[in-house]
């Protein structure tokens, strides 16, 4: 799955859009209670994300490929979290309660996908000398130890947070971590099965339960941990399937195809930059003056116009950092 596929970039498109549409209701909103839409979207938003990321990381990740990610990963993701929290305190006072925060102000998705990477390259390095093989061989086996480490990254998890104040949850994102691993892990597997995968999304008796078994636990109250990854799951499963059997309608040659494709090719830039529109579009009387559970569809239409606005002022901002390559890379990756 090394080319560009316009489906998965409209898949990607799709979940940037669904990021967008909750952090509109929340921060610019301040809608704290979850509407519908919101609801439903929240949790599979970032499980498809990190489902994509697995499905274009190759199987055995090298270190090589470990110090490429620092540059397009991590250097954006430090510069721009430095500039926000500036911009929102107009100073770094607060900057070491920022960065020991679990979310990061918002900055946590590539700091956890950086980590995953960490730990895959790590897995690879260890496979790859115990099987005497280079490193670009096909690396089956190397499934079994990344499954081991989602399921210790769980009791680790459970075990910080319940018993050490949850430092290593906060400061290393490891909550976050362990409830999104599986998702990266599942898009490895799926990378290398690739023709089991998509005969199993085109089962139709098989579509047809996810859907039943999603939309019942988005009415189920409750949960927790499990419920999650299991809502994870299903929209990953469901909107890989949306997009996979509607090539032609998300295609180049469409409207709705190119532009989702254009937000999905520039996911990182527009995650890096929307927060700062975010942060000067507060609204808050529209969550005070709103009620999110008979009045979810005025709510869900704002935000849904609030979500294209600042994607593509994003966008428009990407196009004027691109002037300059070297900025560019320090801000907004390759």
């Amino acid at each position: 799955m090394k080319q560009r596929l316009v489906y998965v970039d409209c898949m990607r498109g799709i979940a940037m859009l669904m990021v967008i549409f909750c952090h509109v209701e929340v921060f610019c909103f301040g809608i704290q209670e979850k509407e519908i839409i919101a609801s439903a979207v929240s949790i599979p938003m970032l499980s498809n994300f990190f489902f994509i990321s697995g499905l274009f990381t190759p199987p055995l990740l090298s270190y090589k490929q470990l110090k490429k990610r620092v540059l397009c990963l991590m250097l954006p993701t430090i510069t721009m979290f430095l500039l926000y929290v500036g911009a929102y305190y107009g100073n770094y006072v607060k900057l070491i309660e920022c960065v020991g925060g679990e979310y990061k102000w918002g900055y946590w998705f590539t700091f956890v996908l950086f980590l995953m990477n960490v730990i895959h390259c790590l897995v690879s390095i260890v496979y790859a000398k115990c099987r005497k093989q280079e490193t670009n061989s096909k690396g089956t086996i190397i499934l079994l130890p990344l499954v081991i480490i989602a399921i210790l990254l769980h009791i680790l998890k459970l075990w910080d947070w319940n018993h050490n104040e949850a430092f290593y949850c906060r400061w290393m994102g490891l909550r976050l971590l362990a409830e999104h691993f599986p998702y990266y892990v599942l898009g490895i597997v799926c990378c290398m099965f690739r023709s089991k995968w998509h005969r199993l999304i085109n089962n139709e008796w098989i579509m047809g339960a996810a859907m039943v078994v999603f939309i019942g636990l988005q009415i189920h109250s409750g949960g927790g941990f499990y419920k999650a990854i299991l809502i994870g799951l299903l929209g990953i499963f469901l909107l890989y399937r949306y997009c996979f059997a509607y090539q032609n309608t998300l295609s180049e040659q469409t409207f709705i195809g190119r532009h989702l494709s254009l937000i999905g090719r520039h996911t990182l830039p527009i995650y890096l930059i929307h927060y700062f529109f975010i942060l000067g579009l507060k609204m808050p009387w529209i969550g005070e003056y709103l009620d999110p559970v008979s009045q979810w569809w005025i709510i869900a239409i704002l935000s849904a116009i609030m979500t294209l606005v600042i994607a593509y002022s994003s966008l428009m901002v990407r196009k004027m950092l691109s002037i300059s390559t070297s900025l560019y890379r320090v801000l907004l990756g390759k």
